[in-house]
């Protein structure tokens, strides 16, 4: 799995039990003079002792971290073969020889009295992980780091079957604030938090069905992040879509199942934690309902947070019908495709047959953990579409964005696999009546009504698609940008002049102007220079500056966003770092954030009243590093772009587009946008040498060339 990773530098690999048993051997021989050894509590439990013990008799300087999260999260959430628990753990370390113990959790206080650890175990935040490990990598032999923290995906699980306790509070974060710089993702490694795509460009949102709670996305650096307390996620007018419900299913017409002669195969596939495993089930319990023979194999692998999983069902008369479980190339006759990238993979594809196999597709956007490294990563949505219909019959392929309804029928995406398989059977795809489904929903016992309703709305959503117009548009959409440039122009300029004045907005407009005329005179018809210049000076003139933090916060449209996700909130606060109050982290070296209560948003509403000050001598922000450096590169840009204007041509014209966008990489809040203004000052140096020198740009010495920055 590390290896997968590029990013993690891991160099190799061992077999389970085995871990760290590589260096061993290797160290003698190497200038390295220790190595972290990352283990979990199930291979732990397993075998992962014995390397341990190994690296203690040949005194070898590695450290392992034993993560114990209370689940062999690799394969689905199964509890660890045995009792263990991190006190037994580090006892068991403490009696093999180990040297130093740690013990990181995310609650210390659990751990006050020490009595049922090892003697000697340190016990710290998990927040201080880093200096632990840098603590420990200078002592000599075998040292230890006992991670404590349940899976997340687990408690999330547990919660919902009222097993674990559940915080009365969660994290929202503001669009209009954000930058889309990702630093939050950096911060908490979580797919819970997605790109939200607005007329503003790219932000970042929390998906609330699959959100943890594990809270660590407000340490990123950014005043976007509003935490909810005794909050109600809002939910749709339930008696309104019952009602509804109950009127569209009475006209449906019965399809025709199909027939079965031989074994019937259903693909399903789809992520972690969103219901694939139990759709296999409830296909399996509905095919012993009318005494058919039937087979479920789950494919789990690394399931736990949007890893891949795949149920293959095979339904037949009889068992001799279907030898094997597992479905043959080309052998499927319907595909459940909860997940575009599962469904598009190579695996996937190879059961599919142009001739044989029916689909319905969901069409909705999953992130996967590239959006945590690559903050502007994006799917091929319509490759993995095209792949798949390729591989299936024409007339029965079928796509929909069956999460996005879920959500606006639900206020949840997790009905989404129900919602499809009831409109592959209205679409007369499966081969079992809507009785046995139905017996078997109950059956299974968990949101009972939810999925049979979710069901019924499948089947209306494959007959009647335009009832689906009474249905309200899903929270948390948010206007694209505007498909022409006047519009761009249009919409910036009038936020320019809520930011600022009309003189303000008005420069911004001047300049565009400049621009558009200048590319029109060399290339009729060409908007491509003007566009990038009119997002990119909007982007360096709305400067997110505390007064339009402010601003934003004392907006309609704020309590309006909050109102659209949440039905209640008792107590609404704000993550800040405010300048010139914030004590610096010597953990991180950044200002640390503080949680402020209501009370702040009165003073945000005056401190947005002052926003006539920016940039005069009363304005007391002004006078910061950050603050200077922000004027500075809105003159920088001008100035760069009239004097590129006055020597455009039609050979430079691409350069010229290329340059007038570098402003776009500067993103993010304090230490977060410092970083990205030094490289965006290596790109435009190199940039406009090349252009001076009529040299073609070279991404890769600009990248390089900024990375070293």
């Amino acid at each position: 799995m590390a290896l997968s990773q590029p990013e993690l530098k891991t160099m190799t690999m061992s077999q389970m039990g085995g871990e760290g048993a590589q260096w061993i051997g290797a160290a003698p021989f190497s200038r390295t003079g220790h190595v972290f050894q990352n283990l979990g509590d199930g291979t732990y439990q397993h075998s992962g002792l014995l390397a341990i013990r190994a690296a203690v008799a040949a005194k070898t300087n590695i450290t392992y971290k034993i993560l114990y999260n209370d689940a062999v999260a690799m394969t689905g959430g199964q509890p660890a073969e045995g009792f263990n628990d991190p006190a037994r753990i580090t006892r068991q370390l403490h009696a093999e020889g180990v040297g130093r113990i740690a013990l990181i959790t995310d609650d210390p206080l659990r751990w006050r009295d020490r009595k049922a650890l090892a003697a000697g175990v340190e016990v710290h935040h998990r927040d201080t992980l880093d200096a632990v490990q840098r603590e420990l990598r200078e002592v000599p032999g075998v040292t230890a780091i006992v991670y404590e923290q349940t899976c997340a995906a687990e408690k999330r699980r547990r919660r919902k079957r009222k097993e674990a306790p559940d915080p009365d509070r969660r994290l929202f974060i503001n669009h209009q604030v954000c930058e889309g710089c990702g630093d939050c993702s950096v911060q908490s490694n979580c797919i819970s938090i997605e790109p939200l795509e607005t007329d503003l460009g790219r932000k970042r949102t929390i998906n609330q069905s699959a959100c943890n709670k594990d809270f660590s996305c407000v340490k990123g650096f950014c005043p976007s992040f509003v935490e909810v307390e005794g909050v109600t996620l809002r939910k749709p007018d339930v008696r309104r879509i019952a009602a509804l419900e109950k009127e569209l299913v009475a006209g449906l017409p019965l399809p025709a199942l199909p027939v079965l002669e031989d074994s019937f195969n259903i693909y399903i596939t789809g992520i972690g934690g969103t219901g694939v495993l139990t759709m296999g089930a409830l296909l399996g319990a509905a095919a012993s309902e009318e005494d058919l023979a039937a087979s479920v194999l789950d494919f789990t692998g690394m399931a736990q947070k949007n890893g891949a999983v795949v149920s293959q069902v095979r339904i037949a008369m009889a068992d001799f019908q279907m030898p094997a479980s597992r479905i043959g190339e080309g052998r499927a006759d319907l595909l459940l495709g909860a997940d575009l990238v599962v469904s598009a993979a190579a695996d996937s594809l190879l059961r599919l047959s142009s001739s044989r196999t029916a689909a319905v597709v969901n069409l909705a956007e999953t992130p996967t953990p590239d959006v945590i490294s690559n903050r502007d990563a994006k799917l091929p949505t319509r490759l993995m579409h095209d792949r798949i219909k390729s591989r299936c019959r024409g007339s029965s392929f079928h796509a929909l964005d069956a999460s996005a309804l879920a959500q606006r029928l639900f206020g949840d995406t997790l009905p989404t696999h129900t919602m499809m398989l009831g409109y592959a059977w209205q679409q007369g795809l499966v081969p079992l009546s809507r009785e046995s489904i139905e017996r078997a929903i109950e059956r299974n016992g968990a949101a009972v009504e939810m999925n049979k309703a979710a069901f019924n709305w499948g089947r209306i959503a494959a007959a009647t698609p335009e009832a689906l117009d009474a249905i309200s548009a899903p929270s948390g959409q948010h206007a694209v940008e505007p498909a022409t440039l006047d519009g761009l122009v249009a919409l910036h300029r009038q936020q320019l002049a809520e930011y600022q004045d009309g003189r303000y907005a008005d420069k911004y407009h001047a300049l565009v102007e400049l621009v558009r005329h200048a590319e029109q005179a060399i290339e009729p018809g060409s908007e491509a220079l003007a566009a990038a210049v009119a997002r990119s000076a909007y982007k360096l003139m709305a400067y997110k500056d505390e007064y339009e933090v402010a601003r934003l916060y004392s907006t309609p449209a704020f309590r309006d966003s909050l109102a659209e996700q949440f039905s209640t909130a008792k107590k609404v606060s704000l993550w800040l770092a405010p300048p010139l109050l914030s004590k610096l982290d010597p953990k991180t070296g950044r200002p640390k954030k503080k949680k402020f209560g209501p009370w702040i948003f009165p003073v945000m509403k005056g401190l947005s009243s002052l926003r006539g000050l920016r940039g005069t001598a009363l304005d007391v922000f002004g006078y910061t590093a950050e603050r200077k450096t922000e004027r500075r590169l809105i003159a920088e840009y001008f100035h760069d772009i009239r004097v590129l204007c006055s020597r455009l041509s039609r050979e430079n014209l691409g350069r010229v587009v290329e340059f007038a966008a570098l402003p776009m990489e500067i993103r993010g809040f304090g230490p977060v946008k410092e970083q990205a203004i030094k490289g965006h000052g290596t790109r435009r140096e190199v940039a406009l040498t090349a252009l001076a020198t009529g040299r073609q740009m070279n991404h890769s010495e600009q990248h390089n060339k900024a990375h070293a920055a």
